[in-house]
């Protein structure tokens, strides 16, 4: 049988310390291995950094709110403030350059919108170019009034010509008056203007056809009891013709009612009368002179005298019609086909010195000749 192993010799020399009469130092025992640790799962490695990510998660969910709310808060008040910077400095640059009832609408950029009216295209660029200057973004909508009339002037002359005339009250508001032709109705009319002019805002509209203007006269006719005596026709696309003839006290009512109408529309359509006076006109009386001469030392006598001045060759003339109307040169049409005028002179010695809607004033000297419509008692004297 084998016999148990004998501990190792030990070979260390102690020679020395038994000569030294010391003890030897104590054994350093040494401390036991630990246990090697077993792989742990990757199970459980996964719910470990899942965990830590979810509660990250959480962390930053809860977080995040306050954050954001917290950094929007700020942003907002920069916005704020820079908006109200842009428009402090508009309004205060409208001011300066006189501009009113301007709209101003702050861009979420921090800039601005500009709508309304100005005068001119040169005052548009020098408020942009101010604003620019100044670091305010703009957008400048501003329509320029004479830019828009010009856009109005261009936009009736091609629907209408000269029947159709217009007066700009300011701001986008548009008055139309005149003839419309036979082809274009009332509402493509406005529809076209709207559209070729956007800075239009509001449209007041008196435009008719010939045909209404003339029903709009007769019924002011029948009004005035004159419907026997007076006819009215239209004479062409933008005439109406008045004929008949009247008594002096019919003939008042008639020239008020026809200058009533004149003055409503301005002169489009025009009216031309031809209505008879049937009533001669009284022979005014001589012109009576007061002559005071001056004599010194003596008290002043007055002298009346007479001036009773030799009539000139009657005028032969004939007023077939007249057309009167507000904003333009009166004329009659004389039977030979003459077209006369204020101002004007016949045979180089009579001078025509009113035109009223139903007689013609001639002056001969400081005599005057007054020719009614269809009159052809040629030498009548006011």
């Amino acid at each position: 049988s084998e016999s148990p192993e004998s501990p190792a010799p030990d070979n260390r020399d102690t020679t020395g310390e038994a000569e030294s009469g010391e003890a030897p130092p104590p054994a350093v025992e040494e401390p036991p291995a630990s246990p090697v640790a077993a792989p742990s799962s990757p199970v459980k490695k996964w719910l470990v950094v899942g965990g830590i990510v979810l509660l990250s998660a959480l962390a930053l969910i809860i977080g995040w709110r306050p954050f954001m709310a917290w950094l929007n808060t700020d942003a907002a008040a920069n916005s704020a403030l820079v908006k109200s910077s842009a428009v402090e400095k508009t309004q205060a640059t409208l001011t300066e350059l006189g501009l009113q009832d301007i709209t101003i609408a702050a861009r979420p950029d921090g800039g601005v919108v500009l709508t309304g009216y100005c005068a001119t295209r040169d005052v548009k660029n020098r408020l942009t170019a101010a604003l620019l200057a100044q670091g305010v973004r703009v957008d400048n909508r501003l329509w320029p009034e004479e830019v828009l009339k010009n856009a109005i002037g261009q936009t009736l002359e091609r629907l209408g010509g000269k029947m159709l005339r217009y007066t700009y009250s300011g701001k986008g508001v548009l008055h139309l008056r005149g003839v419309l032709r036979t082809d274009l109705s009332n509402d493509e009319l406005l529809s076209t203007l709207r559209n070729d002019v956007p800075g239009i805002i509001q449209i007041e509209s008196a435009v008719k056809t010939i045909e209404d203007f003339a029903s709009d006269l007769r019924g002011q006719v029948r009004q005035a009891a004159l419907e026997a005596q007076v006819t009215i026709t239209v004479a062409s696309a933008t005439g109406l013709v008045a004929t008949g003839a009247l008594d002096a006290e019919r003939m008042e009512r008639w020239n008020a009612m026809a200058q009533s109408f004149v003055a409503e529309t301005q002169g489009i359509p025009t009216l031309e009368t031809q209505i008879l006076l049937n009533e001669a006109t009284p022979i005014s009386q001589p012109v009576v002179e007061a002559v005071q001469p001056v004599v010194e030392a003596v008290p002043p006598v007055v002298v009346e005298r007479v001036v009773t001045e030799q009539p000139a060759a009657p005028l032969r003339m004939v007023v077939r019609g007249i057309v009167v109307s507000p904003g333009q040169v009166p004329y009659a049409l004389l039977d030979d086909g003459t077209r006369i005028t204020e101002g004007d002179r016949i045979e180089g010695r009579y001078l025509v010195e009113k035109i009223h809607f139903n007689r013609v004033v001639v002056r001969d000297g400081s005599n005057r000749k007054v020719f009614y419509i269809g009159d052809t008692r040629y030498d009548r004297r006011q």
